[in-house]
C-alpha cells in the first residue's frame, strides 16, 4: 500500500499543507521541519503519485524522442548523449523508433503527444506544408535534427553539405584523383524527407565542380547491412582512391 502525505503529516505532526510545501520545495515553511518531513518520507517510501503531480506542476518531466531505428551507430551515441543530458535536468526519456515509415512516425508523435511529453526530439521522414502543420497542432515543442522539416520548426544539425565539401577538397588537394561517392538512394527525392542526404550530395557536387580534374562515381544503395557489407568487400578488392559513405558504410571501413 502506497504512502500518502496524510501519514507523513500525522507523523510529523504538521498539516497536509506544510508536507506538501516541504516535497515540493516550497517556501513556507522552516528548514527544521522540512528536513525533519522529507527523512520520515524516505523513512515511509512515500513516492509522489505521479499524475497529480503533473497537473499541478503542468509538466510531466519527460520528453519524447523519435528516430528511424538503432541500427546505424550514430543512433544509439546519439540517444545516449541525449538521455543523459535530459536526466541531469530531471527529466527522462521515452524513445519510440519509426522503421522511416512516415505513417508510423506519425502514429509515434501522437502516442508521445497523448503521454503528455513536454518535448520531443525528432529525425523525421516526412515533410511539407500537411506535416508541418500536423507538428504545430501536437502543440508540444518539437525540435528536429538530421533532416528539416521546415524553416519555421526548430532544427538543430551540423552543415552536413559544408562538411562533405571540405571532405572531398581536402582529398583532391591531396591529389586523389577518382572517388567513389556511396549514398542511400537519391529517387527518394520527392517522395520522403531525404534532406541530409540532398545536401550531402550537393557538398559533393560543389567539391567536384571546385576541384574540376577529379574522376567521380556514384553509387546508390540501401542502408542495410548486408549490402553495406558486400560492397566494401567488392571496393576492398579493387579500390578507388577514396570512398566517400554517406550512410552505415562507415562502419564497415569504407571511410
Amino acid at each position: 500500500m502506497s504512502i500518502t502525505s496524510k501519514e507523513i503529516a500525522e507523523k510529523c505532526g504538521v498539516s497536509r499543507g506544510t508536507v506538501d510545501r516541504a516535497l515540493n520545495n516550497r517556501s513556507g515553511v522552516n528548514e527544521a521541519t522540512k528536513l525533519k518531513i522529507l527523512e520520515t518520507a524516505r523513512e515511509l517510501g512515500y513516492r509522489p503519485h505521479f499524475l497529480a503531480r503533473s497537473l499541478v506542476k503542468g509538466k510531466t518531466m519527460s520528453i519524447g524522442a523519435v528516430i528511424f531505428d538503432i541500427n546505424n551507430q550514430l543512433f544509439p551515441q546519439l540517444i545516449h548523449a541525449v538521455e543523459s543530458r535530459a536526466r541531469e535536468a530531471g527529466y527522462f526519456l521515452n524513445l519510440t523508433l519509426t522503421s522511416k515509415n512516415p505513417d508510423i512516425e506519425r502514429d509515434c508523435l501522437l502516442h508521445l503527444a497523448d503521454r503528455k511529453v513536454d518535448g520531443i526530439i525528432l529525425l523525421s521522414v516526412n515533410a511539407g506544408p500537411s506535416f508541418e502543420q500536423f507538428i504545430k497542432k501536437l502543440n508540444i515543442p518539437v525540435v528536429t535534427f538530421g533532416n528539416r522539416i521546415s524553416d519555421t520548426v526548430p532544427y538543430v544539425w551540423i552543415d552536413d553539405r559544408k562538411a562533405v565539401r571540405d571532405a572531398i577538397g581536402l582529398l583532391a588537394a591531396k591529389g586523389y584523383e577518382e572517388i567513389v561517392y556511396v549514398s542511400p538512394p537519391l529517387v527518394l527525392r520527392g517522395k520522403t524527407n531525404v534532406y541530409a542526404v540532398e545536401q550531402r550530395f550537393a557538398g559533393f557536387q560543389d567539391a567536384l565542380q571546385q576541384a574540376g580534374h577529379i574522376r567521380s562515381r556514384v553509387i546508390t544503395i540501401t542502408d542495410t547491412s548486408k549490402k553495406s557489407a558486400q560492397f566494401c568487400k567488392r571496393t576492398a578488392e579493387k579500390p578507388p582512391s577514396f570512398a566517400r559513405a554517406t550512410s552505415m558504410l562507415s562502419k564497415y571501413g569504407s571511410i
